[in-house]
């Protein structure tokens, strides 16, 4: 996944963040609490305000449904 997500970073340059959370570092034990963690990977999209669009959980996560999702928010953004 990390080449695909490192892709979608490039690709969408500007326009989306990504964040990466180290799960066993116990700095972000709230930022699994809030966003309500259950396994790795979890991608998990959210708009501005931090509310949730969508997210994926485990290895294999399609690329066009990545691509879909985050093209969807940006046009609801605009």
């Amino acid at each position: 996944m990390k080449p695909i997500v490192h892709g979608l970073e490039k690709q969408y340059d500007k326009r989306l963040d990504v964040l990466y959370f180290d799960i066993s570092d116990k700095t972000y034990d709230e930022v699994q609490r809030r966003l309500r963690f259950r396994s790795t990977p979890h991608f998990i999209l959210l708009r501005r305000d931090g509310s949730r669009v969508r997210d994926w959980t485990g290895i294999v996560v399609p690329e066009a449904d990545l691509r879909t999702a985050i093209d969807a928010l940006l046009k609801e953004t605009r």
